[in-house]
């Protein structure tokens, strides 16, 4: 009886770790065609920004019409946009040659990352230019479909 109650204490412990590391989320837009379509779901592990790595693909929050964002940061997913982006460069890489006209020439600053979509017609760093480490939902594992 005690070892009963003790498995599924162990079990919700184990699911509520489980969600608080990891999130669903689904692709909505095209801009990471082909390697992700509209409709697909793809598993999420929350991290820290900064160990976000260049190639990565991660979820990171969409700056409102403003440009800025009307919430404080967090990794709560809820009530927030997110964007599905490639990473291109990190704090003290230098800024890739396709993005010198969105950004200052140099490395990339503390703090911030750049992000391109797998295709050119992508909402990315080419127009919103650097985007804050601390709005990172977390990296791509796997495709869910």
């Amino acid at each position: 009886m005690y070892v009963l109650a003790f498995l599924a204490g162990a079990v919700s412990i184990a699911v509520v770790v489980t969600r608080l590391r990891y999130t669903q989320v689904e692709v909505v837009g095209g801009s990471m065609a082909p390697t992700l379509r509209p409709g697909d779901l793809v598993l999420v592990r929350r991290v820290a920004g900064r160990r976000v790595r260049t190639g990565d693909l991660v979820v990171i929050e969409r700056p409102d019409d403003a440009g800025g964002w009307s919430t404080p940061p967090g990794r709560r997913a809820r009530g927030r946009r997110w964007l599905v982006k490639r990473v291109v460069a990190t704090p003290g890489e230098r800024v890739p040659d396709g993005l010198m006209s969105a950004v200052p020439d140099g490395p990339v600053p503390p703090g911030s990352l750049l992000v391109l979509g797998d295709v050119t017609h992508s909402l990315d760093s080419r127009q919103l230019g650097y985007l804050p480490l601390d709005r990172v939902l977390g990296v791509v594992r796997r495709k869910m479909q």
